[in-house]
């Protein structure tokens, strides 16, 4: 016969369905197979009420012997795969996926200009760690002698004409422009950002192109100095007295109460000179020493020596050195005026031949440069010299003199010979 569920051949006395376990109901007189939920047998006609009862009983009271009867039901097959299971369904929200998409493209666009536009990463080696130590020296004898008319940035020079116009050069000094106009001096260039002092010798600020100018202190100042975002100055309006202040001018705080020139910070200490001698100020306990007590004027800081020049009169000078850690005080040479330094030499003005000599820290052998001026400032291995409204650019040896600004005309004459600018000018004289 055939089973009316799963419609496979089965045995005809079968009770239940070999392949779907199905119970199959027969008439109990004629045990015809019953198809469907009849009252009578449609073979027979006998009454089924009796029979469904009887089988259900027969059927309960038997189940614990089915697994030993004839039939039994074959294991079904499971699956083995872990089916997934859906909590908490919910539709896609299209309006937070559209805002994070919009947010990722904006990151996306902020990273490439960053990349392209933003700054670069520096590639130097360690010998530009020995030329920042010289850097570092010669920014302190320039601002302080110099008054801070050049400036080396980014392997470019920036000078001070006889205009007061700030210009930037190239490294060859062939191609400048002008960067901002009504520039005294002390140009300190950091992050991009231009320091000086105006004609007023008000301390200002602009951009590296020249715009957005700012005035940060409001009063005429000398030999500013910044170092770890404070500016250390002289106030002229307060008895030339030393200050502190913020990098945005605010915060000024008194640290002396007399003339003091050519400002040297070192760590903790800041050097510089007065009418009367040569000064230390403690940051850390607010204190003031008098290192010496000599009139001095053009000092420097070099492996914890001060060099200085020390004024006997208006016609004598003597180049002398004070060891801070011995606080001996020494007579180095006579005639002489201290005009800059870097880590291995002085250079300073001979008196008896108005010329420029260098003097080696090591060797202390001196070397006349065949250059004559009261000024010399120091840049990346270049010497730079303004006499007589003439800026002359010099190897450190003295050679290659080459002549970039001459009554504020540029000029670009690679024959320029060193003799064409050994003039002197009284102008140029006073050393102090």
């Amino acid at each position: 016969m055939i089973c009316p569920k799963c419609h496979k051949e089965i045995n005809d006395d079968s009770l239940f369905c070999g392949y779907c376990g199905s119970k199959l109901e027969k008439c109990p007189k004629c045990h015809k197979l019953i198809l469907g939920e009849y009252m009578y047998c449609d073979y027979c006609g006998t009454a089924l009420n009796n029979t469904s009862t009887q089988n259900t009983e027969y059927s309960n009271t038997n189940s614990s012997h089915q697994q030993y009867a004839g039939y039994y039901k074959p294991l079904e097959k499971e699956d083995t795969k872990e089916k997934p299971v859906f909590e908490n369904k919910q539709k896609l929200n299209i309006k937070k996926i559209l805002i994070a998409v919009l947010v990722l493209l904006m990151v996306t666009g902020a990273s490439y200009y960053f990349i392209y536009y933003g700054p670069k990463l520096s590639t130097s080696t360690s010998t530009t760690t020995t030329t920042n130590v010289n850097t570092e020296i010669t920014n302190n004898a320039n601002l302080n002698m110099s008054s801070g008319k050049y400036a080396l940035y980014n392997d470019e020079y920036y000078i001070v004409d006889n205009s007061n116009t700030l210009l930037c050069y190239d490294a060859d000094f062939s191609i400048h422009n002008e960067v901002t106009s009504d520039v005294a001096g002390y140009v300190q260039i950091i992050d991009d950002k231009i320091y000086y002092c105006d004609s007023n010798y008000h301390f200002m600020k602009c951009n590296i192109t020249g715009d957005k100018k700012e005035t940060i202190i409001d009063a005429a100042v000398y030999y500013p100095h910044i170092e770890d975002n404070k500016i250390y100055y002289q106030l002229d309006s307060d008895n030339e007295s030393l200050y502190v202040c913020d990098l945005d001018g605010k915060n000024a705080k008194k640290l002396n109460d007399h003339q003091t020139y050519n400002i040297i910070k070192n760590d903790h200490m800041i050097y510089y000179t007065g009418n009367t001698g040569v000064y230390a100020y403690d940051l850390d306990n607010d204190t003031e020493t008098t290192l010496v007590e000599d009139q001095s004027s053009s000092l420097v800081y070099i492996s914890n020596t001060l060099y200085f020049t020390r004024i006997i009169d208006d016609d004598n000078y003597t180049l002398c050195s004070y060891n801070l850690d011995t606080k001996e005080k020494v007579e180095m040479i006579e005639n002489a005026y201290l005009l800059n330094a870097t880590e291995s030499n002085l250079y300073y003005l001979d008196i008896s031949t108005r010329s420029v000599t260098s003097y080696s820290l090591s060797t202390k052998e001196t070397s006349s440069l065949n250059i004559v001026s009261s000024n010399l400032t120091i840049l990346d291995n270049k010497c730079i010299t303004n006499m007589s409204d003439v800026v002359t650019v010099y190897n450190l040896d003295g050679t290659n003199a080459q002549v970039i600004i001459n009554d504020t005309t540029t000029i670009q004459d690679d024959d320029d010979t060193q003799e064409d600018h050994q003039e002197t000018d009284d102008n140029d004289t006073n050393y102090v």
